[in-house]
């Protein structure tokens, strides 16, 4: 598994487990879930190049620490603990964009400990409740597996603070969990893994597809957006992935819309324009000329956690448009 593989997969893991189920706060304010669903809202196009390695450990009895807390003014963050990495993860109220740093790191069960480097530290154990865990409720360990979840309180010492100070924590205590494949669904989960794969459907979508997107990569720096319109409805999208030495910083935002005017391509396929709702601003404007010369242009930006207002067009984005079925 590429390192750009490994990485993605764990954002998007550690995101749905924020997104999943409602989030404990910190210990003195009250329980509040996360509002950003990321399994609805990844496109298929999305490409995150992320720099460093980064692996997640295959493990015969998978796990999941999390602790989730409110961090003033609107912010939430979540830290989640897969194989030998530790990704923190910061959103905004409402807003559809996410800003994680990924460090190499411990996850067990019991201990979550990384360095972000000058952004700070996590050194945290996990002290379960008296409660009986919980379960999902497949008890027959349908389509994969069973997980059980054990709720408690993570102990230590968290400390970050964000570029320029846009975020800054210091917790001594947080509630969490640790989700667990049920042992008696591990035999399960292989003994029906051959049942439940993906075949590839044989109908045609009636629908007529366009996308339009463009991208830049420069040493272990990469940004890219674009937008993807599908039966009457535009998903827009962008990202970006740097690396700091050990740590690596990614920042996704994502939107929709409906309106005709959201994304406009011409009939030649010379011209394509995109309008995003929030966290987007301004305009994208894709040209093509007659020589083959691409341009992707305007005053589009995106309102990342840490890194607001960040430019996404200009002569170093390479655009492309695509139409069809």
């Amino acid at each position: 598994m590429s390192a750009a593989t490994a990485a993605r997969r764990l954002l998007l893991v550690a995101a749905l487990a924020l997104v999943a189920v409602p989030a404990p706060a910190s210990a003195s304010a009250k329980a509040d879930g996360l509002s950003f669903d990321l399994l609805r809202e990844v496109p298929p196009v999305l490409r995150a190049k992320v720099p460093g390695r980064i692996e997640a450990r295959s493990s015969p009895a998978p796990f999941l620490p999390l602790l989730v807390l409110k961090a003033g003014h609107g912010y939430r963050v979540g830290v989640i603990g897969i194989g030998d990495s530790v990704l923190l993860e910061v959103i905004h109220g409402r807003a559809k964009a996410i800003t994680a740093y990924v460090a190499r790191g411990t996850a067990t069960p019991g201990r979550l400990e990384a360095s972000f480097g000058d952004l700070g530290s996590i050194r945290m154990r996990f002290r379960r409740s008296g409660e009986t865990p919980s379960a999902s409720s497949d008890r027959r360990c349908r389509r994969g597996h069973r997980i059980l979840r054990r709720t408690g309180v993570y102990v230590g010492n968290l400390r970050f603070r964000g570029e320029g100070g846009y975020i800054s924590i210091h917790a001594h205590r947080a509630k969490g969990r640790v989700s667990t494949v049920a042992p008696w669904c591990l035999q399960s989960q292989v003994d029906r893994s051959d049942q439940h794969a993906v075949r590839p459907s044989q109908r045609h979508d009636p629908f007529e597809l366009a996308a339009v997107g463009a991208s830049w990569r420069e040493g272990v720096s990469s940004t890219s957006a674009g937008a993807v319109a599908l039966g009457g409805a535009t998903l827009f999208f962008a990202s970006t992935a740097q690396s700091q030495g050990d740590l690596a910083i990614l920042r996704f935002a994502f939107a929709s819309a409906r309106s005709a005017q959201a994304f406009t391509v011409d009939n030649a396929l010379t011209r394509a324009q995109i309008r995003p709702p929030a966290p987007f601003h301004g305009t994208g404007i894709y040209r093509a000329a007659p020589d083959g010369t691409k341009t992707w242009s305007g005053g589009l930006a995106v309102n990342f956690p840490g890194a607001p207002r960040l430019p996404l067009t200009g002569p170093q984005f390479k655009p492309e448009l695509k139409t069809g079925l």
